[in-house]
């Protein structure tokens, strides 16, 4: 029996320091993770919004990241947005008018409401912070 212990102990030690350092590489990812890459038109956002429904009635504040004029999207690092349920992330939104782009470059902060509109994220109001 000494000698199983002896020829499993090193087997043993080794899964334990591999699996330490898979856990801790995803956990390293998680709080690195941009999510302005992600698809976000599967998430239902109907659930997650809360009894106001579908109306935006919550201003989300929020600092753009990118401008995009070609695809007409805003890549906005932003806090709660309330009215969705959605937690702060960092996420690629279109926008209803597209006039609303104009004014806007990387690092401006600003006010914007957010509105689920066919089933995707629409951003229908939009200011800078004063």
């Amino acid at each position: 029996m000494n000698t199983f212990l002896k020829l499993v102990r090193p087997v043993l030690a080794s899964a334990a320091v591999m699996g330490a350092a898979l856990a801790a590489t995803g956990a390293a990812a998680q709080q690195t993770m941009d999510h302005s890459k992600m698809d976000h038109g599967h998430m239902d956002h109907v659930k997650m919004a809360s009894t106001k429904g579908e109306q935006a009635t919550d201003v989300t504040e929020g600092e753009v990241r990118k401008v995009n004029l070609d695809t007409g999207k805003v890549t906005i690092q932003h806090g709660d947005i309330r009215n969705l349920g959605m937690p702060a992330m960092t996420m690629a939104f279109p926008v209803k008018t597209a006039s609303l782009l104009d004014i806007l470059e990387a690092g401006d902060k600003i006010n914007f409401k957010v509105l689920k509109e066919n089933g995707k994220l629409v951003i229908t109001e939009l200011q800078k912070s004063k």
